[in-house]
């Protein structure tokens, strides 16, 4: 019994790693997300001041 509540101890520990490091990249894709978003952002608005000036 004890073997078995250790294996499970230490599967449950493994899920908790798994799960840190999923939620880990999901936080660092969510950053680079915000970062292209705001690039694209600076972009338009860089080519919408330049059209103003063309036309």
């Amino acid at each position: 019994m004890a073997s078995q509540v250790e294996q499970l101890s230490s599967s449950i520990s493994e899920m908790v790693s798994g799960i840190s490091s999923v939620t880990n990249q999901a936080q660092e894709l969510a950053v680079a997300q915000e970062q292209s978003t705001s690039a694209a952002n600076l972009a338009k608005n860089s080519a919408d001041e330049t059209k103003k000036f063309l036309t």
